[in-house]
């Protein structure tokens, strides 16, 4: 290649880069919100991606799948504007391929609490410990909370704490869910109505069309296994921590997200290795056998 070419080849890169990230609004222009593009000529797949509000990054993502006793099953590495919330059945699947068998239940971060990922976990056959995340309006917080209403899916009616029934809904998607609506005459003849609205038209909420699949989930997390599994996911943050401060998991001296994926799954294998060695070493001091379970 000619030095004609490399200048053209860098010319059209950077445009490519300015193109994508920025667009031009009243005149003045401006950076581009949401999933930006290529944002570095020296890594076409790096992404910049943020963690919270004060912590941004440029760079991947990694996710890892890691068995009760510490061995780590499966890593993914995306760039760093890929929501991860949608990896865990990949992780899964993949484990499930590798090592022909298939795990009685598994725990994720609440980063990946969707009815999405749990039909999917669950067809899979595995029950999934996914913590719920919190979801309220601040506003109405003395009100009577969903909880308080009775949800019949047979007939598709609710009774309020009340006793009033509605049997009005109608459905909506993304996601799939009912919205029920008790009428004006039953909500402001109610002796409960301060308790619960300030709506004149009536009390309206949401049930979700897999509210049965959802109370089991509910039910799992309070069960001794779930506790088990959930104090095994302590361990995996401690595998970042290892992996940043002793093996370059922050920064790596590779470029595209192929070679980093490369390189991340040789992390954690060395750290494989390393609890490998450890624990054989204390079975022998010990006169113990050392688990060979994969989960």
């Amino acid at each position: 290649m000619c030095s004609s070419d490399l200048v053209f080849n860098k010319y059209d890169l950077l445009r490519r880069i300015i193109s994508e990230n920025t667009e031009v609004k009243d005149e003045e222009i401006v950076q581009t919100k949401g999933n930006r593009k290529i944002i570095s000529e020296v890594d076409e797949d790096a992404r910049s991606g943020q963690k919270s509000k004060d912590k941004k990054f440029t760079g991947y993502k990694v996710a890892t799948l890691r068995s009760i006793s510490g061995y780590t099953l499966d890593v993914q590495t995306i760039p760093g504007n890929v929501p991860d919330m949608k990896l865990a059945p990949e992780l899964l699947k993949n484990v499930v391929e590798d090592y022909n068998e298939i795990p009685v239940q598994a725990a994720f971060d609440k980063g990946f609490d969707s009815i999405e990922n749990r039909l999917e976990i669950h067809s899979l056959g595995v029950q999934p410990g996914i913590e719920f995340r919190q979801m309220g309006n601040s506003r109405n917080a003395n009100f009577f909370p969903n909880t308080e209403f009775t949800l019949d899916l047979e007939v598709l009616q609710v009774i309020c704490p009340a006793g009033n029934v509605t049997t009005k809904y109608t459905t909506l998607h993304d996601p799939e869910r009912y919205l029920f609506k008790f009428s004006k005459a039953q909500c402001l003849n109610c002796s409960l109505f301060n308790q619960c609205t300030t709506n004149k038209t009536g009390r309206s909420f949401q049930f979700s069309f897999y509210t049965e699949l959802i109370e089991s989930d509910k039910k799992y997390l309070e069960s001794d296994q779930y506790e088990i599994v959930r104090k095994a996911r302590w361990g995996q943050e401690a595998d970042y921590g290892i992996g940043k401060r002793a093996h370059c998991l922050t920064k790596t001296r590779y470029h595209g997200i192929k070679k980093i994926s490369f390189f991340n799954r040789m992390i954690f294998l060395v750290m494989n290795v390393k609890r490998y060695i450890k624990q054989n070493s204390i079975a022998k001091r010990t006169g113990g056998t050392r688990g060979h379970s994969v989960f």
